[in-house]
């Protein structure tokens, strides 16, 4: 079978403008059809990544599960075209492309320059992110093949041949996916490339219909194998859905409603993932929607959690009125008590203060109630952060702080709303510029409910 992501052909980007060029294998010259630039490449260099030596599988699990909830950091040079968690803005995507093959070209020549090295994987993780469902398939081959063609350590070429052969086995070229996986490494102690091999080995048992090979490759639940945080995701749907084919459906969908609520921002994570596998894969078809629908009471209660402030304030203002009202009821003030300056400002005291309170508390539990409607039956989308301001307003030494966002919903130009989000300061900081999943209605076109 011959596809895009076949083993047998050899494909780069051109050099000039990015274009997707089949080349020989053995080396030679060739042009790209889109600028016409002329292209020399050298032979196909051998890019199998080495076995590890033999290791005691208790004492590789150990190793990996020290490695486990640390994420990938952006390295250090590309703050100005990709966001701290992958994200290229669309106009810096020509400008993304451009350091990309500077960055390969560059490493051509100086093949040990670590640094070079991880900013060349991350960007290429960031671009293939972008173009995902582009429908450009060589294109998205050249970007694997070109990194993989001048990397020199094998946990950047181990992942590369991984993105090599999930896609061969997204689109039914079996044979390629697995003379890609061939040349993997499925005994490392490095986090990440044995988390790749685990992943890639699922995909393509999902791929063959095979779901006891997939929970082998990740373990039967979340905490049996230790995988790269950037691979979660892939996990527990790959996970969930071979529980799914075997016939635990509820099984399935626990699964995927623990990993969506565990942390912000998962359950777009895991849509995502769903989205851009196979169409007649049908994975989790029957377990996304009853996690998806636990996942929006979870992300609910919490947009609404501000009501139960809201009734501390409106009560404790009903309880200031109440003893100010019972101490003069008991204790009534004569007529000439009522004209002096201190009974005065008791009574402006007694009537104001409740009233601060009482508005204060009535306005949260409007705002909470809003957020919970948005929240249960709103549509999906995503937002980039614009700015984010303290209201004046503090629960438990933390501020509220006003979130401005500009959204993206699905038959809309993007429009711009806020929300108002509990958040330390140094928490805000770090979503300026982001992307973030957000729930929008159209009954409050102003407000937003963020998942994060």
């Amino acid at each position: 079978m011959n596809t895009s992501f076949s083993y047998r052909l050899r494909v780069l980007a051109c050099d000039g403008c990015g274009a997707a060029v089949e080349l020989p294998h053995g080396g030679g010259h060739g042009r790209c059809h889109r600028c016409g630039s002329p292209m020399v490449a050298p032979m196909r260099p051998e890019t199998a990544v080495p076995r590890s030596p033999p290791m005691q599988e208790q004492v590789r699990m150990t190793h990996l599960r020290q490695q486990d909830g640390r994420p990938q950091m952006r390295p250090p040079g590309l703050e100005a075209l990709v966001s701290p968690t992958g994200e290229i803005d669309a106009w810096k995507l020509g400008e993304a492309r451009q350091v990309w093959g500077a960055t390969r070209a560059h490493l051509r020549s100086q093949p040990s320059d670590l640094a070079a090295a991880e900013r060349l994987v991350f960007l290429t993780m960031a671009l293939s992110n972008a173009m995902a469902g582009s429908g450009d398939e060589l294109g998205l081959r050249a970007l694997y093949e070109g990194a993989l063609e001048v990397l020199a350590l094998p946990r950047h070429r181990q992942l590369m041949r991984g993105y090599l052969a999930r896609n061969a086995a997204r689109l039914g070229d079996l044979e390629s996916a697995q003379a890609w996986l061939a040349g993997c490494d499925p005994g490392s102690d490095d986090l990440q490339t044995d988390s790749v091999y685990r992943i890639t080995q699922a995909y393509i048992a999902t791929a063959t219909n095979d779901p006891p090979s997939v929970l082998r490759a990740l373990g039967g639940s979340e905490v049996d194998v230790p995988i790269h945080d950037t691979m979660d995701p892939i996990a527990v749907v790959l996970r969930a859905n071979a529980w799914e084919r075997m016939g635990n459906v509820e099984v399935a969908r626990g699964m995927l409603a623990r990993f969506m609520t565990s942390q912000g921002g998962l359950g777009a994570a895991v849509e995502s993932v769903a989205k851009v596998m196979p169409a007649h894969w049908q994975v989790c078809a029957q377990s996304l929607q009853g996690a998806r629908m636990e996942h929006r009471r979870h992300v609910a209660k919490r947009a609404g959690s501000g009501a139960g402030a809201g009734w501390v304030l409106l009560l404790s203002g009903l309880a200031v009125a109440v003893v100010f009202l019972g101490g003069t009821i008991s204790d009534p003030p004569d007529a000439g008590e009522l004209a002096t300056g201190p009974l005065l400002l008791g009574l402006l005291f007694a009537v104001g203060l409740p009233a601060g309170l009482g508005l204060l508390g009535l306005r949260m539990i409007r705002g909470a109630k809003r957020q919970k409607i948005i929240a249960e039956s709103g549509l999906q989308g995503q937002a980039r952060v614009l700015a984010l301001n303290r209201t004046g307003t503090e629960i438990n030494d933390v501020p509220v702080m006003r979130v401005d966002v500009e959204v993206s919903v699905a038959g809309r130009a993007p429009f711009r709303a806020s929300t108002k989000k509990l958040m330390q300061p140094h928490e805000a900081s770090m979503l300026i510029g982001r992307e973030v999943p957000i729930l929008w209605h159209p009954k409050y076109p102003d407000e937003v409910v963020l998942e994060v």
